[in-house]
Parts: C-alpha cells; structure tokens; sequence
C-alpha cells in the first residue's frame, strides 16, 4: 500500500492556500466599502464576503479533519457550511 502522507500533505498545503487566498480576498474586498462606491457594489460586498468566509470554514474544517491532532470539524462538510438556514431547515422538518 502506498504512503498517504505526502499527498496527505500536498492536500493540506492546497487547502490553506486557498484559506489564505480567500482572506486576502475579504480584506481586498473591505477596501470597497467606502461610502464613494456604487450603490450595487457595497449592496453585493456583505454576501461576497458571506461566501467567502463559508468556504474558508469549510476548507479549514477538511483541513482539521486531515490532522490527527484535530480530527474534529468545527461545522462540518459543504452543505453544513454552504446551505442557507431555509435549507436546513426544511432537511430537518422532512427528517421529523
């Protein structure tokens, strides 16, 4: 059986690239809002922003699921960190 590990690592490494790739991007983004800017822009900015910040969580918890150490989600997959709260919510009113 092949060793994990290494692409183990390369997967980690990818992941918190794009963590920090998506917060530099909320701080570029914070830049906008001035009170200068479009209307539309500073209307879109807050759920940019929104987006962003689920899928950073959802790439640090498949990191954390990753290490040994912290093998513990703090949300937990996609659909737990990406659906709107309408969506969880008719899940669980269909699961009663």
């Amino acid at each position: 059986m092949k060793d994990r590990k290494p692409q183990c690592l390369e997967q980690l490494g990818h992941l918190l690239n794009d963590i920090a790739t998506s917060a530099q991007t909320i701080v570029t983004l914070t830049s906008f809002l001035e009170p200068k800017n479009e209307p539309e822009l500073l209307e879109a900015l807050p759920h940019a922003i929104y987006v962003l910040s689920q899928r950073m969580g959802w790439a640090a918890d498949m990191a954390a699921e990753r290490l040994p150490a912290l093998s513990w989600p703090i949300v937990g997959d996609a659909e737990q960190w990406m659906m709107p709260p309408a969506y969880h919510a008719a899940k669980n009113k269909a699961a009663d």
